[in-house]
């Protein structure tokens, strides 16, 4: 398993909770650069730089 400071691309498929807590990891924790994909749901307080139909890149 790989530590999140070691990904530039993370993919979930949580609920708004669980991802606004990956979220905040992933800002603490990975590269600058790293991105956030996720599906159905968006993440409670983050803009997302990009929205196609239920997909929220951020």
């Amino acid at each position: 398993m790989h530590r999140p400071c070691q990904a530039s691309l993370v993919t979930a498929y949580l609920l708004p909770h669980l991802l606004k807590k990956l979220y905040e990891k992933l800002l603490r924790e990975a590269g600058r650069g790293a991105r956030l994909v996720t599906y159905c749901f968006s993440i409670p307080d983050a803009k997302p730089s990009k929205s196609v139909e239920e997909i929220f890149l951020l």
